[in-house]
């Protein structure tokens, strides 16, 4: 994939969820955002709650890396490529072309949200506030060699994603349980806006 395809995409994606944010979820009420479609099934809320969980340890990550760059990493590539685990994790969460995950994936249980003590409000400020900061990791990355920096996953502290793999990822991710979202919202009958995805 070439630099200008990767940042495209990742960059372009983050904005749309920004904007969905923004535009279409911005007013949702408490009983909104609680209200799931079905025993056991997500709700609004704890979709973005799932999602700021990942952003809380991958945007750390993200920075972290960015921010000890050795001089001779500091410098754009033209390609970007993906190893097997890139690949492996990407092709994990991705949708197809109509925003349904392609794979079925179970939540590992550190990931499960829990928002018992938080207010929807709060959930969906902390998820905006992550996509902004994306947004400016991203734009710093597409300086720097995506494929010769690693970021730790957080399966394992061993275990390692190329920076270009890693943001990749997340940005899938976020896409995929912003369409299941939009879907809850669907079914339950208080939204007919398209996804972000």
């Amino acid at each position: 994939m070439t630099l200008q395809n990767w940042y495209q995409y990742v960059h372009t994606t983050t904005e749309q969820v920004i904007q969905t944010l923004q535009q279409d979820w911005q007013n949702l009420t408490t009983e909104q955002w609680q209200q799931s479609p079905a025993v056991q099934s997500w709700s609004m809320a704890e979709c973005l709650e799932h999602l700021n969980i990942y952003a809380r340890f991958y945007h750390s990550e993200i920075k972290r890396v960015l921010a000890q760059a050795p001089a001779a990493y500091q410098k754009p590539v033209e390609q970007v490529h993906s190893n097997w685990l890139g690949k492996f994790s990407i092709n994990g969460v991705k949708l197809n072309e109509a925003g349904v995950p392609i794979k079925k994936a179970r939540t590992v249980k550190k990931f499960e949200p829990i928002i018992s003590l938080q207010s929807p409000q709060h959930v969906y400020q902390e998820f905006l506030q992550h996509q902004h900061t994306l947004t400016q990791l991203i734009t710093q990355a597409k300086h720097v060699h995506l494929n010769k920096l690693k970021t730790r996953t957080s399966l394992h502290p061993l275990v390692k994603l190329r920076l270009g793999d890693c943001i990749h990822f997340v940005v899938a991710h976020n896409q995929r349980h912003m369409a299941q979202a939009q879907r809850v919202a669907i079914t339950c009958g208080f939204t007919t806006t398209a996804s972000a995805d």
